[in-house]
C-alpha cells in the first residue's frame, strides 16, 4: 500500500476548516481507532481458536492415508494459506498510527509520558494552522489503514473458523485423528 500525502489546505482545498470540524476529525479517529482495536481482539481470538483446533487436530494430519486424503490435504493447505493471511494483517495494524502521532507530539510538544509531570505545561512552539492540519490528516489516514487492516483480518479470522470447521468435518468423516 502506497502512503499517502495529505491535502494541505494551501493545494487549493480552501481554508482550514473551523473548531468544529477539528473535534470532528478527532472524533472521527477516536471512533477508527476504537473499532479496529476491537476488531483486532475478535481476530486475533478466533485466529488462536483455529490454531488450537489445529493442534488438537495435528494427529489427523498423519492418516492421510484414510479416504478423502485429497480433500482433507487441500483444506489444510487453503487453512494454513488463510492463518498465514490473517496474521499478516494483524500484523500490518500494530504500529501505523504511531508515526504520524508521535509527529504530532514532537509537534506540539507534549510531553511522552504526561503521568511523569505534575502540570500540562504550554507548548513552547505551537505548529501552524497548515502544518498542525496536515498532522491531523495523517492521523484520520493511518487510523482509516488501520481500521481497514483489521476489518479484513477480522474477516479472515471468521473464514479460517469456518475452513476449520469444514476440516474437522472431513477427518470426522474420514475417521482420522
Amino acid at each position: 500500500m502506497t502512503p499517502t500525502r495529505p491535502r494541505s489546505p494551501d493545494d487549493g482545498a480552501g481554508a482550514l476548516p473551523p473548531d468544529d470540524r477539528a473535534l470532528e476529525l478527532l472524533g472521527e479517529f477516536a471512533v477508527l481507532l476504537r473499532r479496529s482495536g476491537q476488531d483486532v481482539l475478535l481476530a486475533g481470538g478466533a485466529l488462536a481458536l483455529v490454531v488450537t483446533g489445529l493442534l488438537f487436530q495435528s494427529g489427523a494430519v498423519h492418516d492421510l492415508d484414510r479416504p478423502l486424503a485429497g480433500a482433507r490435504l487441500a483444506v489444510l493447505v487453503i487453512l494454513g494459506a488463510a492463518s498465514l493471511r490473517c496474521a499478516a494483517l494483524l500484523a500490518l495494524t500494530h504500529g501505523d498510527v504511531l508515526h504520524p502521532l508521535s509527529a504530532l507530539r514532537r509537534a506540539t510538544d507534549a510531553p511522552a509520558r504526561s503521568g511523569w509531570r505534575p502540570y500540562l505545561r504550554t507548548p513552547s512552539r505551537a505548529p501552524s494552522g497548515p502544518v498542525l492540519y496536515e498532522h491531523v490528516q495523517m492521523l484520520i489516514a493511518e487510523a482509516h489503514d488501520r481500521h481497514y487492516h483489521a476489518h479484513a483480518a477480522l474477516r479472515w479470522a471468521f473464514g479460517c473458523a469456518a475452513v476449520l470447521v469444514v476440516w474437522t468435518a472431513l477427518n470426522t468423516f474420514a475417521g482420522a485423528g
